[in-house]
């Protein structure tokens, strides 16, 4: 039996009608997130206390310790509703056991196991819901002998071999910046979420959706050519640093700046004729340095070329000089102009979203996507802490006010 979707609102997102219980820790916020911008009614469940991430700087304003002021709150819960259960107490379960009966979908970061324990794990809840599609993302998954270690977003990227290839060839291995194995992960159940929504209108049942954030990082590692250089040759890959697949890209403008220069062999004549016109050293124009081979075995002489070059302009104007010749320059974008982006800025990338407490509109980024068929709604700031339970018990568990009060003074809710 084919199971029959809500109908889709196309002005409010492609999974306009969807019901996401959220109760993810920092693993698995983006996934609720990309969930919520797709147009997904995505409830965020946490402790009456605030969740801990509530309490990660930096801050809006100057309001260290608010839990409605977390920018890391902010930004992963933007379009989310946020209702409070207290998921240690047996009637908090029950009410998230009802609560699962309307969802389509569940994502959490629980250790393997504990939320079985308590009775609201998949087996459990998929008894109540057959369509339900619940989704883990766990630092090494469900199964295997490391799946009830304990990990987070440097210690994946460390068993992913990610971080090994980070840094420079001197210098010990580095995390990468912005919990990258976290947003990885994120990415992975996301769209194998997706996947198992399509599988859910075809077979009529749902499903798990086991994510390793281990494994979603790996695809970094090993989904490149990396692995061949072990499996063809017993060479392991170390980090590179500077370079690239053996030649340098990124080098130092006069204005302190970075450009990424890679200069395709098509244009190599061109651009060796040019260096020798702004005074380059050394010179690169013999016939010698036609060969590509040559130029290979002859990399330190190139990257000097490079810098000396770079370091005559400041980035933006050697970027518009290059690429007025046709040669491959970039600028290397730092966080502020990446946020005055014309490009992003032209695409709509950023979204206006009101905070009315202070009185601001702050800039959220948007998804990387967008659809020709569809409008995707206006963004909502993330949710005050049980913001929504009235609207969400309400709604689907038929509480009225006097049960709500009761359940909150009992810590329930």
């Amino acid at each position: 039996k084919r199971y029959t979707p809500r109908m889709l609102d196309t002005n409010q997102g492609r999974l306009s009608g969807l019901v996401v219980l959220d109760v993810a820790g920092e693993s698995g916020l983006f996934c609720g997130r990309m969930l919520a911008e797709l147009g997904a009614e995505t409830i965020k469940v946490e402790d009456p206390k605030g969740d801990a991430y509530r309490r990660r700087g930096p801050w809006l304003e100057s309001n260290d310790g608010d839990l409605e002021a977390s920018l890391y709150h902010l930004h992963y819960n933007v379009n989310k509703k946020g209702i409070t259960l207290n998921l240690e107490t047996e009637e908090g379960r029950g009410l998230f056991r009802k609560l699962s009966t309307v969802a389509d979908i569940i994502i959490e970061t629980a250790t393997p196991g504990e939320f079985d324990t308590k009775d609201i794990g998949y087996e459990k809840l998929s008894q109540g819901n057959p369509n339900l599609l619940y989704t883990t993302i766990t630092p090494f998954g469900q199964t295997g002998e490391r799946r009830h270690w304990k990990g987070n977003a440097l210690t994946t990227a460390a068993m992913s071999g990610l971080l090994y290839l980070n840094g420079l060839p001197e210098e010990p291995p580095n995390q990468p910046a912005a919990e990258q194995s976290y947003h990885m992960a994120s990415l992975v159940g996301a769209w194998g979420t997706l996947i198992a929504l399509q599988d859910r209108f075809n077979t009529g049942q749902g499903s798990r959706i086991d994510v390793s954030i281990q494994e979603a990082a790996s695809m970094a590692t090993v989904q490149t050519a990396n692995p061949n250089f072990y499996t063809w040759h017993k060479q392991i890959p170390t980090r590179g640093g500077m370079r690239h697949f053996g030649s340098r890209h990124l080098y130092l403008c006069k204005d302190h700046k970075w450009v990424s220069i890679s200069i395709r062999p098509v244009r190599w004549t061109e651009f060796a004729h040019w260096l020798k016109e702004e005074g380059v050293t050394p010179d690169l124009t013999g016939d010698e340095w036609t060969d590509p081979f040559y130029r290979r075995d002859h990399q330190n002489e190139i990257e000097l070329a490079h810098a000396d070059l770079a370091g005559k302009y400041n980035r933006d104007e050697l970027v518009e000089l290059g690429q007025s010749k046709r040669m491959l320059m970039v600028p290397v974008n730092q966080v502020n102009e990446l946020s005055e982006h014309t490009q992003l800025r032209e695409r709509g990338f950023f979204q206006d979203v009101t905070y009315e407490e202070v009185g601001r509109v702050l800039e959220h980024p948007g998804p990387a996507y967008q659809f020709s068929k569809t409008t995707p709604s206006s963004y909502v700031r993330a949710p005050r802490v049980g913001e929504h339970n009235s609207e969400i018990f309400t709604k689907y568990l038929k509480l009225g006010d006097a049960d709500l009060r009761n359940l909150r003074d009992r810590g329930v809710i």
